[in-house]
């Protein structure tokens, strides 16, 4: 149901083959008529062939982020795709207890992704380290508590959590405004400091936006 898809992203990509791509920057496109409450890009390889991806959200009925893929590879002349995949991941509040009584949850199952951009790779290998030290700390103390276990929620909130709201914010706000107002606010980045980052740009919009 449409309910079960609240706060879960649904991602597509693979490798782009086209004319042109290697005369082009990395681009990023927003806008609900690609991917809503997400965006698309591109990542030039060299020899005609590209990094190319939609992240999206996940709704039931919807095209689906497959389609999306195509619709948005479909802009470059003699495009074709290759080594296609898709999947899901969260972006939406953390797990309020990725712990219990002889096991900790991490990464994506706890939902650690960031909720604004997606990127998941650097928070799962971060999550697992404080994971790694509070288990081998409860190990050597012979005590596998949920409560000696909780310290691992107390690292990560202490690390993230602010973090992770104030982007899960953004996003929410993000996916309110209209595709005219985004636009506006994209080309009020300023030009010194735009694109540093995604999380970055995708802050400086929202300012821009408001």
């Amino acid at each position: 149901s449409a309910g079960s898809l609240r706060g879960i992203a649904a991602a597509a990509f693979g490798t782009l083959t086209a004319s042109g791509l290697d005369d082009m920057l990395p681009a990023l496109r927003f806008g609900a008529d690609i991917a809503p409450g997400g965006y698309a890009w591109m990542f030039p390889l060299g020899e005609g062939r590209a990094n190319i991806g939609v992240g999206m959200e996940a709704r039931a009925g919807g095209p689906g982020a497959m389609a999306a893929l195509r619709a948005y590879a479909g802009q470059w002349r003699g495009a074709a795709l290759d080594d296609m995949r898709a999947g899901a991941l969260p972006i939406t509040r953390p797990l309020p207890a990725a712990h219990v009584e002889g096991a900790l949850v991490v990464g994506d199952a706890a939902r650690h992704v960031n909720p604004l951009t997606g990127a998941g790779i650097g928070n799962a290998v971060r999550s697992g380290t404080l994971a790694g030290k509070v288990l081998a700390d409860a190990a050597g103390r012979g005590d596998r508590s949920a409560q000696s276990l909780g310290k691992f929620d107390q690292l990560w909130r202490s690390e993230n959590r602010d973090f992770h709201m104030r982007s899960l914010a953004i996003r929410r706000y993000l996916n309110g405004i209209s595709d005219d107002d985004l636009d506006a606010a994209i080309r009020r980045l300023p030009a010194r400091n735009a694109h540093l980052s995604v999380a970055q740009d995708l802050g400086m919009m929202t300012r821009g936006a408001a």
